[in-house]
């Protein structure tokens, strides 16, 4: 019952199953079948290969568990002081004093009369302040 909490790193990523093989350093890089993420709320942040993961066992051995997620220590450190939410490499939620900061390359908004892009919409205000500028 020792190992029925351990610390592990992603050897593989299975992102279509949600799971992903752990190695185990201290016990020569023993690496164990595909164990599942832990999704909280029905959703996963997948971890990227090497990343340091905590994992709980669910029999007094290694051969089967969940990956319960990666947490601070000081190869990862939090980004925010307030809040904030890592969804994929190049996109994040975070709260800015009162205000909601989304990273993300763009936006597309769409629903039944159609869609549009965040990128459009500033092309579309900038095209009006010109014209603006010129009456």
């Amino acid at each position: 019952m020792d190992d029925i909490i351990r610390i592990g790193f992603i050897s593989s990523i299975n992102a279509e199953d949600g799971s992903a093989k752990i190695t185990y350093q201290d016990r020569d890089k023993m690496v164990t079948e595909d164990f599942p993420f832990l999704a909280f709320g029905g959703e996963y942040y997948i971890p990227k290969v090497n990343d340091m993961v905590l994992v709980l066992h669910l029999s007094n051995d290694i051969s089967s568990g969940v990956i319960l997620g990666k947490y601070w220590n000081d190869e990862n450190r939090p980004e925010a002081k307030e809040w904030y939410k890592r969804i994929s490499e190049n996109i994040a939620l975070k709260k800015k004093e009162n205000t909601l900061v989304i990273e993300v390359p763009e936006i597309l908004f769409s629903g039944e009369a159609g869609s549009i892009t965040l990128s459009q919409i500033i092309g579309m205000e900038q095209r009006i302040r010109k014209l603006e500028a010129q009456h």
